[in-house]
């Protein structure tokens, strides 16, 4: 009943994707489309994930940091997305395969980003819905994640087989603009279903 709730599925639809694609199908990338054996992309592989995990870390912190200042809970989660989904088309200039080093700067921006992105877009949940319904209300969520993952798995091996890593990476460049654009026009400003149901017990 709650745009809010449609909000946060369709979010996590839309940018859970990217995460889903650079853990399946990096290692095959690195080594089919530049060219690495499989020992340089194991001595690799691990530098972009420590970034994603970086970014879970600090996506949350800097939230946490923005409400300590002052600025409203939702508003606070919002701007770290908001800066996030800005950074990930970046990863758009993989399709100009740029040198080694610079692919990996650019993947590993990408999963810092993501991870930053995901971090504050969970914690909404939280944020957002009174407790009694927490439970329910991330399970619908992170059914949204699964959905999308459950997308980008045979889209991604149907793609790169017929023609290439290029339109999946234009596509990875793209997804998180588009569901920041769902989590501001579903989830507005500091009202919360918390709130309208406490109004209506009241």
């Amino acid at each position: 009943r709650y745009p809010e709730t449609w909000g946060l599925m369709l979010a996590r639809i839309i940018s859970d994707p990217v995460w889903w694609f650079y853990l399946f199908w990096l290692p095959k990338y690195l080594t089919e489309a530049r060219g690495l054996s499989k020992q340089e992309m194991a001595l690799l592989l691990w530098i972009p994930y420590l970034l994603s995990d970086a970014g879970s870390v600090l996506g949350g912190w800097y939230s946490g940091k923005l409400i300590a200042r002052g600025r409203a809970v939702m508003a606070a989660r919002k701007a770290v997305m908001l800066w996030s989904a800005l950074l990930m088309p970046i990863g758009l200039l993989l399709v100009w395969q740029p040198p080694l080093p610079l692919t990996l700067l650019l993947i590993s921006l990408s999963l810092f980003a993501h991870n930053a992105w995901k971090t504050n877009l969970v914690t909404l949940t939280v944020d957002i819905f009174p407790r009694p319904v927490i439970g329910r209300v991330h399970g619908i969520v992170a059914t949204g994640g699964g959905i999308g993952g459950a997308l980008i798995t045979p889209l991604a091996g149907y793609v790169i087989t017929k023609f290439s890593y290029t339109p999946l990476l234009v596509l990875m460049g793209v997804l998180h603009p588009l569901a920041y654009l769902c989590v501001r026009a579903l989830i507005k400003g500091d009202a919360s279903p918390a709130l309208k149901w406490q109004e209506q017990a009241s």
